[in-house]
Parts: structure tokens; sequence; C-alpha cells
């Protein structure tokens, strides 16, 4: 299995990913397209928290 590496951008058809992580270590995914962005982290409680914005 391949793996992102951190803070390197890959380019999937309008979809910009980032795998970073935040002040903790904890894993972070930024994908970018032109009608919006979305953000996947793990919470607390071994969760998944999904944030996302429109361009519009």
């Amino acid at each position: 299995m391949n793996e992102l590496e951190q803070d390197k951008r890959y380019v999937f058809g309008d979809m910009i990913i980032v795998a970073t992580t935040d002040f903790d270590f904890n894993p972070i995914l930024k994908i970018s397209t032109d009608d919006g962005n979305v953000i996947v982290m793990p919470s607390s409680d071994n969760k998944i928290i999904v944030k996302s914005t429109a361009n519009k």
C-alpha cells in the first residue's frame, strides 16, 4: 500500500489533496476542489470529523 507523504500536494482531476498533521501530530487530510474544501481529521473518541465549505 502506498502512503501519502506529509505536506506534499497530490493532484487528481480538479482535486488537490494534502496530508498533514495538527499540533498534536494527529493526521489531517485536506481536499480542495473548484467547488469547495473538505477537511478530514480524527476526534478524541475514535470518530472522524469532516468539515466542508462551498465556494458558491
